[in-house]
């Protein structure tokens, strides 16, 4: 097997529930694949649906089955997921769960959804 160059987003940079879903996203993005693609991929273990509310959601997933099909369904080694998995517990553990929610200035799921499509953007402009 053929050892995987792309540049995957740092799981340990990651301190914030939204960073959290922002890196999710580009994850996706950095593999080439569709949500379709992805959930193919995953053997009918996630849902479009899932996939959708992994990149786009405001609360951390309660448990860890779906992000890590989702990863490894996006062609993430498994040494690296061990990391997104360190990063999610780190995230469950520190975050009460009224902090869960992801906090953005206006409170607004909407106003989230802009910002990771924005800094999804600018990792896409510097040729990652």
């Amino acid at each position: 097997r053929q050892p995987d160059y792309r540049l995957w987003p740092d799981p340990s940079a990651i301190s914030t529930v939204i960073g959290f879903f922002t890196n999710l996203a580009t994850v996706r993005e950095v593999s080439g694949l569709t949500q379709r693609e992805v959930s193919t991929r995953s053997a009918g273990r996630i849902s479009t649906g899932t996939i959708s509310k992994l990149v786009n959601g405001d609360t951390l997933p309660t448990t860890w089955t779906s992000t890590a099909a989702y990863l490894s369904a996006c062609g993430v080694p498994d040494d690296q997921i061990q990391l997104w998995h360190g990063a999610w517990q780190e995230l469950r553990r520190n975050a009460p769960a009224a902090q869960q929610r992801t906090a953005t200035p206006g409170g607004s799921t909407a106003e989230a959804g802009k910002a990771r499509r924005r800094l999804s953007a600018l990792w896409r402009g510097r040729g990652h």
